[in-house]
C-alpha cells in the first residue's frame, strides 16, 4: 500500500513515464480484454532467485543474461474475435546493444508464393522471406550480446555442416546462396505417419540446381546416417555379450520419372525412411513422402492447386494478418499433440482442448519485433 502510495507523489517513478514502456504500449492496440507488460530483464532476475530455477543448472541459466539483456521489454493485448482470440504483442529490442545490426529488418515483403502448395489441412506450417538472413540475424544478436567474435558462430555452423556433408561443400559459396528466398516448411498428418516438406524458391535456377546436387552427393559420401545395431563382443572373462554400436549407413540414389518431372530418392540402408526431392519449374521440393511430390506434380499439369489457402478459415482469419508479416506459423493444436505423443496425457489434453488452431505472423522492426497470434476456440 505505501508503495501505491508513494507511486501518486510527483517526486516518484511512474511506469507510465518510462520510455520503454512508452514504446511497447505505442505499439499495441488501446483497447482490449487484456494487458500485459512484463520488463525482460526483470523477469529474467526474478526467475533466478525462485527455487525452481536454483534446483536447474543455474550456471547454464546465467549464460542466457547476455542475450536477453538485448530484449528490453514484452507486451500483450489480447481481444476477442468472432469465435477466436486474437493477441498483440510488441517486444522492444535494444538497437545500441547490437551495435545497430543490419539483418534485424527486411527490406523487401514476404510475397507467401509458396504458401499454394500446403495441403488442405496442414498439421504445421512454417514460412518465410530468407533463410539466409535470418541466420545472419541469429549471427549478430549472438556475437553482439555475447561479445564473442563471429568466429565463434560460424564454427558452430561450420561443426555441423562438415558432420553431414564434409569439407568439400562450403557454407559460404554452397549452401547460403540456395537459401536466399522464400522458404516453407510443412508437415502434414496421413494414415500410417507423418508428412515432411520443405520448398525452396530458386533463383538462378540451373547454377542452383547444380549446387543442390553437389550439396547432395557430398551428403552421400559422408555417410552421416547412424543406426543402432547389436554386436556381439568378447568380454574379459572370456564370456561373449551384446553391445549396441551405431554404424553408418551407406545411402543409395535412385531416380524415378513423373509426368516429366524428375524425382530423386535417397535411400539410408534398409531404414523404413527416406528423403526425396525434385525441382518444379524454379521450386525445389523436398519431402518425406515421394507421393506428396507426385500429387503436386499433377496439381501443376492441371493447374488445379487447392489447398491450405483457399480454405475458409485462411481466407477469413489468417489472409488479413500476412499483409505486412515476415514470418508465418500455423498449428493444428490436436494434430500436434498427437504427433508428439502428448495426447494419453489427461491433464495436457484438458488444458489444451479448448484450442483448435494457433497463428501467427511476426514482423521486425528497426527497434523491435511485432507478432500477432490468433487463437482458433472450438
Amino acid at each position: 500500500l505505501k508503495q501505491i502510495a508513494d507511486s501518486q507523489s510527483s517526486s516518484s517513478d511512474k511506469l507510465i513515464n518510462n520510455p520503454v514502456y512508452q514504446k511497447v504500449v505505442n505499439n499495441l492496440p488501446q483497447r482490449g480484454l487484456l494487458f500485459g507488460y512484463v520488463t525482460i530483464d526483470g523477469l529474467f532476475e526474478y526467475a533466478i532467485k525462485s527455487p525452481y530455477f536454483q534446483n536447474l543448472k543455474t550456471k547454464d541459466i546465467l549464460a542466457l543474461r547476455p542475450f536477453i539483456k538485448i530484449f528490453q521489454a514484452d507486451g500483450f493485448v489480447a481481444s476477442p474475435k468472432d469465435k477466436n482470440l486474437n493477441i498483440q504483442r510488441f517486444t522492444s529490442i535494444d538497437r545500441g546493444a547490437l551495435n545497430n545490426l543490419n539483418y534485424l529488418t527486411y527490406s523487401d515483403q514476404y510475397k507467401t508464393k509458396l504458401l499454394k502448395f500446403a495441403g488442405e489441412s496442414p498439421a504445421f506450417v512454417v514460412g518465410g522471406h530468407n533463410i539466409y538472413k535470418e541466420i545472419q540475424r541469429v549471427q549478430e544478436i549472438f556475437t553482439a550480446s555475447a561479445k564473442v567474435p563471429n568466429a565463434i558462430f560460424d564454427g558452430l555452423l561450420e561443426a555441423q555442416k562438415q558432420k553431414y556433408f564434409g569439407k568439400e561443400i562450403s557454407l559460404q559459396t554452397d549452401m547460403y546462396p540456395l537459401l536466399k528466398n522464400e522458404y516453407l516448411f510443412t508437415v502434414e498428418e496421413n494414415s500410417n505417419n507423418q508428412d515432411i516438406t520443405f520448398f525452396l524458391e530458386l533463383d538462378k535456377l540451373e547454377n542452383e540446381i547444380l549446387g543442390f546436387e553437389k550439396i547432395v552427393d557430398a551428403f552421400i559420401k559422408t555417410d552421416a546416417i547412424f543406426s543402432p545395431r547389436i554386436q556381439e563382443v568378447l568380454l574379459p572373462d572370456g564370456t561373449r555379450g551384446e553391445e549396441i554400436i551405431a554404424t553408418s549407413e551407406k545411402i543409395s540414389k535412385n531416380i524415378t520419372d513423373h509426368q516429366g518431372f524428375k524425382i530423386t530418392t535417397l535411400q539410408p540402408g534398409n531404414l523404413k525412411w527416406n528423403i526425396n526431392y525434385a525441382v518444379i519449374d524454379k521450386m525445389l521440393i523436398i519431402s518425406s513422402n515421394i507421393e506428396k511430390i507426385k500429387t503436386i506434380i499433377d496439381k501443376k499439369n492441371k493447374k488445379l492447386f487447392t489447398g491450405f489457402i483457399d480454405g475458409k478459415y485462411f481466407q477469413k482469419n489468417i489472409k488479413p494478418i500476412l499483409w505486412s508479416a515476415d514470418e508465418f506459423i500455423h498449428f493444428k493444436v490436436e494434430s500436434l499433440i498427437r504427433i508428439f505423443g502428448w495426447h494419453e496425457n489427461a491433464l495436457f489434453k484438458a488444458y489444451t482442448e479448448p484450442f483448435k488452431n494457433v497463428s501467427a505472423a511476426k514482423n521486425f522492426f528497426d527497434d523491435g519485433i511485432s507478432t500477432i497470434y490468433l487463437v482458433d476456440i472450438n
